[in-house]
């Protein structure tokens, strides 16, 4: 279980590894260079001092304190050629039809 650090779930690096190994892709590419040395991590859109990227689309904790969680990003990144792609999380596209700060072009 993800454990709090500073009021925020931090994630151990064996969930980080499970959640990139349920959302690995075989024989992936680069779109970009067509190298196969990519990379991937999961990590928060938002917090600390940086904008909340997905907002509205996390979710609040009422397990004792009232805490926010911030939806999650898989970023990919090519070792070869540098091409970063960010890609929300399930959880959090599913949230768009309904979410107030988002609309749909």
């Amino acid at each position: 279980m993800p454990s709090l650090v500073d009021g925020r779930r931090a994630f151990t690096a064996s969930r980080r590894t499970e959640l990139c190994a349920r959302m690995k892709t075989e024989n992936a590419k680069c779109p970009e260079c067509g190298a196969e040395s990519l990379h991937e991590t999961i990590t928060s859109c938002g917090g600390g001092y940086g904008p909340d990227l997905l907002s509205g689309l996390g979710r609040w904790g009422l397990g004792g304190l009232i805490q926010m969680e911030f939806a999650k990003f898989r970023v990919v990144v090519c070792e070869a050629c540098g091409l970063t792609r960010f890609y929300a999380e399930e959880a959090a596209r599913a949230k768009l039809p309904k979410a107030k700060l988002w609309r749909r072009i």
